[in-house]
């Protein structure tokens, strides 16, 4: 009986996500895109103007550029642990990534930071050191940290840029200068982001979950689980998946949708048979991209009701 009465409470507790999912969001089409089946994808994210996607394997050693139109897609490099984290420029002109290179010995690694023109090919290195962080882009010009000092740093007037997590804080460039930002005092964090309009970003503390703040740290709004939250085009909305797993391997995920300010949780897909992660949003039109554990590249096309 017990067991029947868990069973009722489960099942009307996926209504109620599904019929939330209804009410605001809707998924209007899903496409699977036509790679080769023998390629495993790992993450993938929209170019500027929302026409083309890069990509990176699941072992993260490549950059990959697939055009919406043609359906052509073309390999930018094959470097080792180049799609860990790469930076595409606002005009979407110059992609930026970091390369590791083993030597003989441990201590002989070093890593290396590479600016590749779209247009033409042409690649640049703009650094090289024992340790770089991932490189962003600010005012046009790649941004990265070599320990902790800022490389190409920006002029004064520069937007906000997100420099990624140094020894588990949260880095910002404002003003053209280095900021590090603990909201919590002591937090460890992983998967920030900023938000469209560079006045607020989400991120994921290790102890307290995701949240939201003011880029100075203040007004924290706490979402609790929400893995690897990214922001909607229009900045009101944040996409995340929900990972689920037995302690050794990942047996499900599914993506929901949170309101900035922390209300309105909304699972947008109820997928049994197929395990959906790392989303990323289009910066121009309503369409989401996720990769699947199976390394398969899905596409949404989504809408949220008044």
């Amino acid at each position: 009986m017990k067991t029947f009465v868990l069973a009722i409470l489960a099942i009307l507790s996926m209504l109620t996500e599904l019929s939330l999912a209804q009410g605001k969001w809707s998924l209007k089409e899903t496409e699977q895109l036509p790679f080769e089946p023998s390629m495993r994808w790992g993450t993938a994210r929209f170019s500027p103007d929302g026409s083309k996607l890069y990509l990176t394997s699941q072992s993260y050693n490549g950059i990959w550029e697939y055009t919406f139109e043609t359906r052509v897609t073309r390999k930018i490099t094959a470097d080792p642990g180049s799609g860990y984290a790469f930076a595409l420029s606002a005009d979407g002109t110059t992609l930026s990534y970091r390369r590791s290179i083993d030597g003989n010995h441990p201590r002989d690694r070093k890593q290396e930071i590479l600016s590749v023109d779209l247009r033409t090919g042409v690649t640049r290195k703009l650094g090289s050191a024992r340790t770089l962080s991932a490189p962003t882009f600010q005012d046009s010009r790649t941004v990265f940290l070599e320990g902790s000092t800022l490389r190409n740093a920006p002029p004064k007037n520069a937007e906000v840029a997100l420099l990624g997590i140094d020894n588990q804080k949260i880095a910002l460039l404002v003003g053209g200068e280095r900021k590090t930002l603990d909201p919590f005092e002591n937090g460890s964090y992983i998967w920030p982001a900023l938000s469209p309009d560079g006045k607020r970003l989400v991120a994921y503390d290790m102890d307290r979950g995701a949240f939201v703040c003011e880029i100075h740290g203040s007004a924290i709004v706490r979402l609790g689980r929400a893995d690897r939250p990214v922001w909607t085009r229009d900045g009101d909305w944040l996409v995340f998946f929900k990972e689920e797993n037995d302690g050794h391997e990942i047996t499900g995920s599914d993506l929901y949708a949170i309101h900035g300010d922390g209300t309105e949780r909304t699972r947008l897909t109820f997928t049994p048979d197929r395990i959906e992660l790392d989303p990323f949003c289009s910066p121009v039109d309503d369409r989401i991209v996720c990769r699947t554990l199976d390394g398969k590249i899905l596409v949404f096309t989504y809408e949220v009701h008044p």
